[in-house]
Order: C-alpha cells, then structure tokens, then sequence
C-alpha cells in the first residue's frame, strides 16, 4: 500500500533538507518520493539529485518553470502509489504524519483523510477522529472556524479517484488552486465516511512573507492574478447544481469574504470598475455574511467597514511602507 509524496520545488534550497529529512523519517516507509524541480535557478536541483542518490525511493523530475500547479501535475503524471499526499519544500511533517493519516483512511473507509496544520512543530497525539460526509465535507471547505478548509497540506488522498476522474490543478490559477482540486475530488468520492479529521497537527509550514495570498497589494502594479480566490469560487458556483442551495450559499459567502479583501486591495490602485463590481456583490450577501458563524467578528467589521467607509480609510502610503 505505497504513498506517493508529491514535492513541488522552486528556488527552496534553505529549507529542502528539513523537508526532505522529515519524509524519510517517517514512520511509515513504503513510500514513493517525487521532487519536481520547476526550474529553480538555485542549486534546489542538486540538492535533489543528492537525495535522490542515497534512498532509492526518491524519484526527481527537472522541468521548465510553469507555477505549482504544472509541478504537482507533473507528479500526479509520475506517481505509481495506492494513496498520495502534497507537500510543499518550504514545510516539513511529524514523524508520524503519514501514518496517522493512513491508518485513519483505512480505519474509516474514507476517502480522504486530514490532519491540523501548525507553524511549529507540536507535541502530543491524541488522533480524536470526527468523520464527515461528502454534502459535510464540502460545507466544511469554506467553514473558516471549524472545516477542513482548502489547503491540500494535511490531506491523503486515494490515488486511483484521482487517476480515474483525471483530477488535476488548474494551472491558469494563481491562487486558491487547492480549493478547486478538492472540490473537484469531493465531487467522485463515494465513501460514506467521505473525510475523517484528525485533531493532530501533524503538518508544520513556513509562514513565508513571500507567499501568493501575503503579495496581493505590494506591487505598484495591480496583478489580475490576485483575484483568482474570486474566480475559484465562480468556478465552484458553476459546478453546483441549483437546488444544492447550502452549498450554493457557503460559495457565495466566501466569495464575499474575498471580494471584501479584494476591495480593500484595489483602494490602492486605479480598478474602478471591478472594485465596484465586488462591492455591489458584498452589498447583496452582507446580510447572511454577518450572520454567519464561519467568519471571525474581525471579518464582519471588515466587510461593513468596506461599504460605509471612504476610499481613503483603506488608502495606504506608499512612501511609509
């Protein structure tokens, strides 16, 4: 019963040995390493390749730089395990990671099987299991105070659903790429314990101040791209039959939630348009958003404050950056 451990590297050197040490530690050890170095320009090739040199199981792919989506295809493509997990070569897992994650799949009868994240690495395991259904996992996406939400960290999946349906990234995302990717899995999962949950957190990333989410709005210049999170949820939209009204009404919830951020962005920069557009969406589903227990007080102050204050209260100064 292999695992596939899905690697995407670009540019990673400082951190790949911690991540790669944390995988050959574990406890579980039929496993199927794939590296896919996405062109990196600094010496994370070789550093692959060395690894690769001394344990057998590692498998590493050089390509031409095309974004984390293309890379975690590429291994997709690659992958010849039962079941497959993503990790990315700035983070690291417990020891026991995969092995939690495993037997819990297996005890359940599930088809994906979760585990908490951390910053750092914590102690302890106490594996309280809560198991949902396909209608509750798919809710508990966009559940921001108690789902599964859309990271792929932290997550087994069976590899023959994804083989099957050919479930990919979609490599035109910039953002949200691992919401579309489960939702997409959820879709053919037919177990009925569709997802047990772990409370162990067995996933450690780095909190990176380059990350895709924190670069929104460093630029001088807007980048479509950062709306993607908006177009995922539009995505999503349109593969929801219409009677699936909860489900519908959650989307739609966090697409408020991104486009309150998004207008907060745009303050920034010359998008008149768009800007009003997102704000005319907020202003229809404010009501329900306020309502809602998903979303931090925090969050609701935010999305009033995005339709009653000036455009200068969100205005930043550059020169004081």
């Amino acid at each position: 019963m292999m695992v596939s451990v899905i690697i995407p590297i670009y540019n990673s050197q400082e951190y790949l040995a911690r991540c790669f040490d944390s995988i050959i530690n574990q406890t579980e050890s039929d496993l199927e390493i794939i590296l896919v170095d996405d062109g990196s320009a600094d010496d994370s090739g070789k550093i692959c390749d060395a690894y690769a040199e001394t344990d057998k199981r590692f498998r590493v792919l050089h390509k031409v730089n095309g974004g984390v989506s293309s890379a975690r295809n590429s291994g997709i493509d690659m992958m010849s395990g039962d079941y497959c997990c993503f990790v990315d070569s700035d983070d690291y897992i417990s020891e026991n990671y995969i092995a939690v994650l495993l037997n819990n799949l297996k005890s359940y009868c599930s088809d994906i099987s979760v585990c908490g994240l951390s910053r750092t690495d914590t102690a302890g395991i106490s594996n309280r299991v809560t198991v949902l259904n396909r209608r509750e996992a798919q809710l508990s996406l966009f559940n921001e105070a108690n789902g599964i939400r859309g990271y792929i960290g932290g997550k087994l999946f069976k590899t023959d659903i994804i083989k099957q349906k050919n479930i990919k990234f979609d490599e035109k995302q910039a953002l949200a790429e691992d919401l579309l990717f489960l939702f997409d899995y959820l879709i053919y999962c037919q177990s009925e314990n569709t997802v047990c949950v772990s409370d162990n957190k067995l996933y450690y990333y780095e909190d990176s101040s380059m990350g895709a989410l924190t670069q929104r709005g460093q630029s001088e210049v807007f980048r479509e791209k950062w709306c993607d999170a908006i177009n995922a949820c539009e995505k999503i939209l349109e593969k929801i039959p219409n009677d699936k009204k909860r489900l519908r009404r959650a989307v739609k919830l966090e697409k408020t939630l991104q486009c309150v951020t998004m207008i907060r962005i745009m303050a920034n920069y010359d998008e008149k348009a768009k800007r009003k557009s997102y704000k005319i969406f907020v202003r229809k589903n404010i009501i329900p958003y306020l309502f809602s227990k998903n979303f931090s007080i925090r969050k609701k102050i935010g999305a009033v404050a995005v339709l009653i204050c000036p455009k200068k209260f969100f205005e930043r100064k550059r020169a004081n950056e």
